[in-house]
């Protein structure tokens, strides 16, 4: 049954042990030489951008009629790069990730507010055009901090990220790197931003950025960037026909669909148990792909639930539907880009029996994962239905059977 809870220190709870946990790289763990991060830099950016107007509260659709459709930010990052004795340095020498803080300025303090978010950043070179000119990629993955809540009571109809004051972000950037010198470095970036709590509190109805950004980059003791003598041997590739099996729970949100009801009354509190079982035999073809089908068994309590008000308004009532209607089972297309530390995967799927039509039966998984060893890994993401409306956000424990191809 759904239960009401008022109180969020749990949601900080599990966001921040999920987070941690995801995002610690695998070149961290243990105590080997060639295993410790080498080529340490730091990075600052400033970044002007447009603000997508994907919901009425961004488009100033409502009485402050503010129109949230630019914003700026700064970032400063700490990175560094594989030590060059490793098989990772000697697989993926421009390869690097580190952690990052992010100050945004969204021109409503009062209303939306300015938040500060907390990153791991991870990257490589795309196409290196010379000694010095190099176009590469970078994603973030991390949380925010300084929504200002919904509380339509005061004033406030922030409906983007108002259901929480915390919420993730994810980043994909691509930037073009020039080094002036061996120390230092000019970049002129280009990328996507995404703010949302995945339902897990509503409204959530999220933020999207396309940011434009220039900045500088700092390589301390750069004459240490060269090839030690000894080198960990390269771990043998065998394509492979990998069984992965992951589950995640969950909970989230469901607005109530009468829009005869007064808005700040359909964002009820409500949470709904959320559980998704999955099994996707990929095919790993090279070091960095995989990619094949996934089967998703999808179980969501708040599917096809009957939500109504009393005449009064003074409370709400709900009806579940029948224990077979809340089950949705779905084929999807995965891919994977495969990379030391965190490697990143999405999927594209169609709901094959989904008996609820509201959101549409197409939908997409956004993740990233983080092996604890061979087999075993920690997985989170987000999973929307077209392209627009968070169904929840996840993290998950999944187990990969490797069978190896002649």
């Amino acid at each position: 049954m759904p239960v009401i809870l008022p109180l969020r220190m749990h949601l900080y709870i599990r966001l921040l042990f999920g987070i941690v946990f995801l995002l610690i790289p695998q070149s961290m763990i243990g105590t080997s030489p060639s295993r410790l991060p080498a080529h340490p830099f730091i990075s600052t950016n400033v970044e002007y951008g447009a603000v997508m107007g994907t919901n009425d509260f961004m488009k100033g659709n409502y009485p402050n009629g503010f129109r949230h459709n630019r914003s700026q930010a700064i970032a400063l990052q700490m990175g560094w790069k594989y030590n060059p004795s490793s098989w990772q340095y000697q697989l993926y020498p421009k390869a690097y990730r580190g952690f990052g803080v992010r100050y945004s300025f969204m021109g409503d303090p009062e209303y939306l507010g300015n938040p500060i978010s907390l990153y791991y950043m991870q990257g490589s070179n795309i196409w290196t055009f010379s000694d010095r000119l190099a176009l590469r990629y970078e994603a973030n993955l991390g949380m925010a901090f300084g929504w200002k809540e919904y509380d339509p009571l005061k004033g406030n109809y922030n409906i983007a990220t108002g259901g929480l004051p915390v919420s993730v972000l994810i980043n994909l950037y691509l930037k073009l790197g020039y080094r002036i010198n061996p120390f230092w470095e000019a970049e002129l970036t280009a990328g996507l931003s995404h703010f949302s709590n995945g339902a897990y509190r509503l409204p959530n109805m999220g933020i999207n950025q396309v940011p434009f950004g220039i900045g500088m980059r700092y390589y301390l003791n750069p004459s240490k960037e060269k090839t030690l003598t000894a080198k960990d041997p390269l771990p043998l590739f065998k394509r492979s026909l990998d069984w992965e099996l992951s589950f995640y729970m969950t909970k989230r949100q469901k607005i109530v669909p009468d829009k005869e009801i007064e808005e700040r009354l359909r964002f009820n509190d409500i949470n709904y148990l959320v559980f998704n079982l999955s099994l996707s035999p990929m095919l790993h073809h090279t070091r960095m792909v995989k990619f094949g089908p996934s089967v998703d068994i999808f179980y969501d309590e708040s599917s096809n639930v009957k939500l109504w008000f009393t005449p009064d308004k003074s409370r709400m009532e709900y009806q579940l539907a029948p224990f077979l209607e809340r089950w949705n089972i779905g084929l999807s297309a995965r891919g994977e880009i495969v990379l030391p530390g965190l490697s990143f995967y999405g999927q594209l799927g169609y709901s094959l029996f989904d008996k609820e039509n509201s959101a549409g039966r197409f939908y997409q998984i956004v993740g990233a994962k983080c092996y604890l060893n061979k087999e075993l890994y920690i997985n989170g993401g987000v999973r929307a239905c077209n392209f627009s409306i968070a169904q929840c956000a996840f993290i998950g424990l999944g187990y990969t059977f490797h069978h190896y191809l002649k």
